[in-house]
């Protein structure tokens, strides 16, 4: 019973623990997705016509996931819509400014996954090893059963010999009596 509740403790941990970095992971892949996907082409003037203001509102969306600054936000759609060829010296410091900050958080989710996998590999020990005892706790329950069936077999033939011996006796006895 103990090995199966370390056992469940320490598979709970390791969810909580893995369903954070789940998290993060999502974030840094969310990121780098938008990043390439659509932000680089905005920035380069390559997204179709059709799509640059559906692409400016998910990189808008992506930077207010991120929490940028909220000026930053505000100067973002304009900076982003407008083409390569009339973008002004602002909208160039707002691209700048806002590829930045993508660095930014994608460098700092990648150094929280990477400060992070000691915790998930002693997470992943800490499951093994009570598996293992678990495992053990099983195989030890499973011999013990096994031994107490074996006696209580040794106890009913003892009690069965027990039997046969005191009726012989009292057989014996009668027959001396009757002699």
């Amino acid at each position: 019973v103990a090995a199966k509740e370390a056992l469940v403790l320490a598979e709970q941990e390791q969810k909580s623990g893995n369903e954070g970095l789940a998290v993060i992971e999502d974030k840094k892949q969310g990121l780098e997705s938008g990043m390439e996907s659509i932000y680089g082409p905005l920035k380069c003037g390559k997204l179709p016509a059709s799509e640059v203001q559906d692409g400016v509102k998910k990189i808008e969306q992506l930077a207010k996931d991120l929490s940028l600054d909220m000026s930053l936000l505000l100067a973002l759609p304009t900076a982003l819509a407008k083409p390569l060829s009339i973008r002004g010296s602002f909208d160039n410091v707002v691209m700048s400014q806002i590829e930045a900050e993508f660095q930014r958080c994608l460098a700092k989710f990648i150094d929280e996954l990477a400060n992070a996998e000691p915790a998930r590999k002693e997470h992943a020990a800490k499951v093994e090893a009570a598996s293992n005892e678990h495992v053990h706790a099983l195989v030890a329950e499973e011999k013990a059963k096994t031994a107490k069936e074996a006696a209580r077999a040794a106890q009913n033939d003892a009690e069965t010999e027990l039997k046969a011996l005191m009726k012989a006796q009292l057989k014996a006895a009668s027959d001396m009596r009757t002699a």
